[in-house]
């Protein structure tokens, strides 16, 4: 029987292969951890702050898009902004009851009669750089 005799460089190789593959690995593992922890129940995206209602809600919808593609187990999603005022509005969309609404006080609930919306007419209104009353055109689409 023939033993391989491994010299020391090599080990030292070998062993900082594996401390780089354990760290890539954990690194992988926290990352898809954090992620997915931000796409359950609910998400909030800040825009910044913004001159007007008007040009707010234009600015969140295709951002709202976003979010709805890339979280679809998201119940809840708001698209904040801090207005002229100092404060903090919103929009926010309720999948599961394919609600669509502006938030005056952020985290309030809808300040005025929601809008139907469902993913596909928030992608439609962001396409063509809508605003929140482009949603009243899908008020009467049957539900699914």
């Amino acid at each position: 029987m023939e033993t391989k005799v491994v010299k020391n460089s090599n080990a030292r190789r070998l062993l900082l292969f594996g401390v780089v593959i354990v760290f890539v690995s954990g690194t992988l593992v926290l990352l898809t951890s954090v992620w997915s922890r931000r796409c359950l129940r609910e998400t909030t995206e800040y825009i910044g702050e913004v001159d007007s209602k008007e040009a707010a809600l234009r600015a969140s919808i295709p951002k709202l898009s976003a979010e709805v593609d890339r979280c679809p187990g998201t119940e809840i999603f708001r698209v904040m902004w801090v207005g002229p005022d100092a404060g903090r509005h919103a929009i926010l969309y309720d999948r599961k009851h394919k609600m669509i609404g502006y938030e005056d006080d952020f985290l309030s609930g809808i300040s005025s009669w929601p809008c139907y919306a469902d993913d596909s007419a928030i992608r439609t209104v962001a396409a063509r750089g809508g605003a929140l009353e482009d949603f009243t055109a899908y008020e009467h689409r049957p539900s699914h």
